[in-house]
């Protein structure tokens, strides 16, 4: 990696060096590289696969690194000032997933015991049934997920310390600088051709469950954003690798006896020129509009530290300005519609309104709240990578769907999940960086070194404001860039200062044992990792499998298909569930599949009661022991075969033992706690604790409200059920279908407020009534909300609501108000293709043929392949000419 001198730890020139210490140093090198080049390949380094890769590289390389360490030429191990915190963040991560005493936990994170009473409930009788599996002592509420994460942390450590160790000279950091442009450019190059010459699927073959590569560049990344990030992160290297060309080629001079190193240093620009085009287009195509703005500031920090050290010309500005304008320009070459999006993405910038680069003020929501979050649990946070599970408790904002795997910013997420002792960990290393570019701009030992801090400045930039609206940090590839170059800063404000001599003697015996046990220490805590993350990187393809299969089920119509699919689901659920054993969500998801295993054993059975009907039965009745109550289970003609009971039972505990934050496991615990012999308090207790834990989630307030009406206490049902009414649809249908049998439609009137969906689905529940007149009723205020709301609403909203008035009134048999619907679709927006076809075809069903064919032929100049519209224009044109030659002739006999 070195130019070798007398003074490289490989120097072959001086015959210092033997073939295993050179063997060694090459596999440490190639464990360098491999990070560069390889790791951002395996999806950015995310994923189960992508973070135990990152492991693997970090110990081959610290590993082989200590050994040749030990044998090489006694020099003292290199310390850069930042190992305290290192050591400081690691071991903040290991004090989360301890089992600490009840007194520590406490002082530490007193919150928890208000979050998790039944966790910590302590009483003089014991319990009917353990509901839960012991208590709660540890700090982080996810800690399989931050052991997981710890191992990413101990391998970029590992990464950096390595690295500082090996950068020896100027031309090794420019090596390493150069060679992950190099790498960027690669990824810019692949993530642009599976854009634009794509399936859809990554590499071509994978299929992620949650994205594809058909909407943006990703490259390897499953976010545009990530992507441009890392992109950007190479802009600053490749336009100080350009300035330095331009610098030095001013001064040099043509010779007939130019060495092949000259001819490379002529070609030197013109690569650099080529990777920083290459790059600009991919940051563009992913139409990340944090990419755009991070590249262009750490082009712009990176160029004014260049004209600071003078090593900025005119040419060089020229040249980096006429690489934009052709980057934007070659957009025209991939088609208007990409033209067009780069567009919108520009607009939204320049307009600088919040509300268009932050649609629906989703960032802001879930900023606010990781900041509720932030606020109880201030020292230590809820553990690494405890984000996705925690959020929810404070998260009260149902009219936005999906789910937030992250906080949107990196600083509010590290302070949520390490508290404010991991945040100024990371403020520490960060003000550290700064001090060694700062150390070595101020007095470089020489024009390169000074040109490559000027790009470490520019990359750091780029990431610590990208990290303001999203979290790069967590994307093990970019971070493993960020400590490389963190390492490669390091070096050069030591040389900025005095070069390192290394001292002509032997390593001792001592020396040689002491590397020789730190390499086996690194490699016995490699087994270790494996150990934490092979689990998830064997059942990660089954579990992204079954979600796939899920999302492919919901579209299937034909009942022997879905029989086959669910089948398949069952088996690759349960197969992930077998590998995995501490991933919560999967456990979770296998109790829930056991659960309705059963249940849909049951349904095929009409003479068998339900589990509701069967606990009702089981507490009204007076059993004289609990052995009376099992025999009575026991029995095939009751409960049947309770195995699957059983194993959701014990799944459910398991999962809740990895994550307590998991409402509806306290949810199914309840529904199953009484075969175990529970109390109707310790029910309410499961209540309560899922009602605490997810305050806000439409399941627990449905269940809530399903369990006090069944309970008799109306008032607190409504309350409960009105909160998940608004919050879900799937919830709203459900109560509606509940109630509707037994109430009138007025009572969910006086007590809801119902906008026109909800309108529509409460005319659904109340379409089979006996009663037909509440179904009128509902369709009239139906048909009268959806008129109003379409007067108000966007044009690209009008014809929605318009035609579902126009169908409303067709159903009642209200033929003029259909007529009026109908006409005013086609006022509210004359040149829409579906209003013009709606009033057309309703013209012509009521034989206004006439009225009719100005709208069909509309509809048939732009629908030219449609013969059933053609056959329909040509009898409207036979039919109303006929009309008119019969009123001729009558109003000639008249």
């Amino acid at each position: 990696m070195a130019r070798y001198s007398p003074d490289s730890d490989y120097d072959w020139h001086g015959g210092q060096a033997s073939a295993s210490r050179g063997l060694l140093l090459w596999a440490a090198d190639l464990g360098l590289f491999a990070a560069v080049f390889v790791l951002p390949f395996v999806m950015g380094g995310r994923q189960a696969i992508g973070e135990f890769t990152l492991s693997v590289i970090a110990c081959w390389t610290t590993s082989f690194w200590l050994l040749h360490h030990a044998l090489k030429r006694k020099q003292p191990w290199r310390i850069t000032g930042v190992e305290p915190l290192l050591l400081a963040g690691i071991a903040l991560c290991v004090t989360q997933t301890l089992v600490l005493t009840p007194e520590v936990l406490s002082s530490l994170s007193p919150q928890l015991e208000r979050l998790l009473p039944l966790w910590h409930a302590s009483s003089e009788t014991a319990p009917a049934t353990e509901l839960v599996p012991g208590t709660w002592s540890m700090i982080s509420l996810v800690p399989t997920a931050t052991q997981r994460s710890l191992c990413c942390v101990i391998s970029v450590a590992m990464l950096f310390l390595v690295a500082a160790q090996r950068i020896d000279t100027v031309s090794d950091a420019s090596l390493l600088m150069r060679s992950f442009a190099i790498a960027a450019t690669l990824m810019a190059v692949f993530g642009c051709c599976q854009f634009l010459l794509g399936n859809g699927l990554f590499y071509g073959i994978y299929e992620h469950p949650f994205t594809h590569t058909r909407d943006y560049a990703k490259g390897a990344f499953t976010n545009p954003n990530h992507f441009a990030d890392y992109l950007a992160m190479s802009v600053p290297i490749l336009l100080a690798w350009y300035a330095m060309h331009a610098s030095s080629s001013g001064r040099r001079r043509r010779s007939p006896y130019d060495t092949g190193r000259d001819h490379l240093a002529r070609l030197s620009g013109p690569i650099a020129l080529g990777c920083l085009t290459c790059v600009a287009v991919g940051i563009l195509l992913s139409q990340s509009r944090g990419g755009l703005v991070t590249a262009c500031v750490g082009a712009i920090v990176t160029l004014f530290l260049l004209y600071r050290q003078r090593l900025l010309t005119m040419r060089v500005a020229g040249t980096v300005g006429g690489i934009a304008i052709a980057a934007l320009v070659s957009l025209t070459l991939f088609g208007s519609h990409i033209e067009s999006l780069i567009e919108a993405n520009f607009h939204e910038l320049v307009s600088g309104d919040a509300r268009q680069l932050d649609h629906g003020s989703a960032r802001q929501k879930i900023w606010t709240a990781a900041a509720s979050g932030i606020s109880q649990y201030p020292l230590m946070g809820t553990g690494l990578s405890s984000h996705r599970e925690v959020y929810s408790t404070y998260f009260d904002h149902p009219e936005i769907d999906g789910e937030f795997s992250h906080a949107e910013n990196g600083y509010l997420q590290l302070t949520l999940e390490t508290g404010f002792l991991g945040l100024g960990i990371a403020a520490l290393a960060i003000l550290m960086v700064t001090f060694w570019c700062l150390r070595g701009l101020k007095c470089p030992s020489s024009p390169e070194a000074a040109a490559l801090l000027a790009a470490i400045v520019g990359i750091f930039a780029v990431n610590l404001v990208h990290s303001i609206t999203d979290f790069v940090w967590y994307v093990p590839s970019i971070m493993t860039v960020i400590v490389l170059m963190g390492a490669c800063a390091a070096r050069l404000a030591t040389q900025s200062t005095a070069d390192e001599k290394p001292i002509a003697e032997r390593a001792s015996f001592l020396a040689r044992f002491g590397g020789a046990v730190t390499a086996f220490g690194v490699v016995t805590l490699g087994v270790w990792m494996a150990e934490v993350q092979l689990p998830a990187v064997a059942a990660e393809p089954y579990w992204f499998e079954y979600i796939r299969l899920v999302q492919e089920e919901a579209k299937l119509e034909d009942d022997s298909e879905q029989e086959k699919m669910q089948v398949r689901m069952h088996d690759v659920l349960m197969l992930a569930a077998k590998l995995d054993s501490r991933d919560c969500r999967i456990q979770m998801r296998a109790a829930a599949e056991e659960l309705t295993t059963f249940r849909s054993k049951r349904q095929k059975d009409p003479m068998l009661m339900s589990l509701a009907n069967l606990r009702d039965a089981a507490q009204a009745s007076q059993w004289e022991s609990a052995a009376q109550r099992d025999e009575w289970l026991d029995n095939p003609a009751v409960l049947g075969d309770r195995s699957q009971l059983d194993a959701a039972w014990q799944r459910t505990q398991h999962a809740l033992s990895l994550c307590p934050l998991l409402a509806e496991g306290y949810l199914r615990l309840g529904e199953l706690a009484w075969l175990y012999g529970a109390a109707r308090s310790q029910e309410n207790d499961l209540l309560r604790q899922a009602l605490i834990v997810r305050p806000y989630d439409p399941l627990v307030h449905f269940s809530a409200g399903r369990e006090a009406w069944l309970r008799g206490r109306e008032t607190a049902a409504i309350e409960h059920w009105r909160r998940a009414f608004y919050r879900d649809d799937k919830y709203q249908q459900l109560i509606i279908q509940i109630l509707a049998d037994s109430l009138p439609a007025s009572w969910f009137l006086d007590n809801f407020e119902l906008d026109a969906d909800a309108l529509a689905r409460l005319r659904d529940g109340y379409r089979d009534a006996r009663d037909q007149e509440d179904f009128r009723d509902v369709s009239l205020l139906l048909a009268e909300r959806l008129m109003t709301d379409a007067q108000s609403a966007p044009r690209r909203e009008t014809f929605r609501l318009w035609r579902q008035a126009h169908q409303t009134y067709i159903e009642l048999g209200d033929v003029a108000s259909a007529r009026q619907t109908a006409f005013a679709a086609v006022e509210a927006d004359p040149n829409s293709l579906p209003a013009r076809l709606l009033l057309g075809q309703w013209l012509y069903r009521n034989h206004e043929f006439a009225a009719a064919r100005e709208h069909l032929e509309f509809c048939s100049q732009r629908r030219r392949h449609d013969k059933s519209l053609q056959k329909m224009v040509e009898v409207a044109n036979r039919r109303s000419s006929s009309k008119t030659a019969d009123a001729q002739q009558a109003s000639r006999r008249r």
